[in-house]
């Protein structure tokens, strides 16, 4: 019986898939309409909930924002296949079953491999400026240390050993930090290919841990500029996938955060890094628009806000 629906749902997607391919406006726009008039429902219920999980599958509040979506869907599909794109929507809870191995973002963008865990950072001589103005850029992060706060994960917990500084979110400059972070905030608008979507400095306590969790997006590598570091680095680690490592000094650290990864400090310091992502290289120029459309379009709907608001 199993076989049979699924067989029945993925003759009804490609179906729908082709209509929203080659159909009419007007059929984007009904499709619309009706899953405004989910969220509307949603929204209702729960009203400022906003760690519902309903909120994260129909997170647009207004018709026109679904519009959009569904617009870029229909984009991402002309330009690679329906099968490609499905396998983006929803992309980790659909497959939360999985090891490991497999990368596991939220959302799978399409045409895009992962094809390694970890990246040697001199494939990225440019982001070396980091470590060329570490200095600076701990003197501004020591200075403004009286805004760390518990980072609030996407199911509005907080991580009371896990404090952060919010430098960016949601692509958005965090006026209230901007004038403790003059020099660093200038080293970061230089580099090439940054992703503006999370941009901040991850403080871990003694003893603390953060368990495995993934990046939204398989777009982006992270990269960790490391300030503060224990004595023993080696006791102070990073699971990705089924590789661990330990930061350095002066050296980064770039990994492929759409696959699971948790970190242990099992010393009696802290550790601190500058946290960003970086575009991973030769996606094509289209789709890279549409990941960005994609982006800030979720960038703009009332849960991801409140998620901002929560960390700034």
């Amino acid at each position: 019986m199993k076989s049979i629906f699924r067989i029945f749902l993925l003759i009804s997607l490609n179906i729908y898939a082709f209509i929203l391919c080659f159909g009419s406006l007007i059929w984007i726009n009904a499709t619309a309409c009706l899953f405004y008039l989910i969220s509307r429902f949603i929204f209702l219920v729960f009203k400022t909930n906003f760690y519902n999980g309903f909120y994260f599958i129909f997170p647009f509040q207004t018709f026109e924002q679904w519009k959009e979506y569904l617009s870029i869907i229909k984009s991402f599909i002309q330009l690679t296949s329906f099968s490609e794109t499905y396998s983006m929507l929803y992309y980790k809870y659909r497959n939360w079953k999985q090891d490991a191995t497999v990368d596991l973002p939220y959302f799978k963008f399409p045409d895009i491999k992962s094809t390694q865990i970890f990246y040697n950072p001199l494939e990225f001589p440019e982001w070396n400026n980091l470590v060329k103005n570490n200095v600076t850029i701990l003197n501004e992060y020591l200075n403004a240390k009286i805004n760390l706060k518990p980072y609030v994960n996407e199911a509005g917990l907080a991580h009371n050993d896990w404090n952060t500084i919010m430098l960016y979110g949601n692509g958005q400059l965090i006026e209230k930090i901007k004038p403790f972070f003059p020099e660093t905030l200038n080293l970061i608008n230089m580099l090439p290919d940054v992703e503006y979507s999370m941009i901040m400095f991850s403080v871990l306590v003694p003893g603390a841990s953060i368990p495995s969790h993934t990046g939204p997006f398989n777009s982006f590598l992270r990269v960790h500029l490391p300030l503060v570091l224990p004595e023993r680095t080696e006791f102070c680690t990073i699971n990705v996938s089924t590789e661990t490592r330990y930061w350095e000094k002066e050296e980064l650290l770039i990994f492929d955060d759409s696959y699971l990864h948790s970190v242990s400090n099992n010393t009696t310091e802290v550790r601190v890094i500058l946290m960003l992502s970086v575009w991973k290289p030769n996606i094509q120029p289209e789709i890279r628009k549409l990941i960005l459309k994609f982006i800030n379009l979720f960038n703009s709907s009332l849960p991801l806000k409140q998620w901002i608001s929560d960390n700034s």
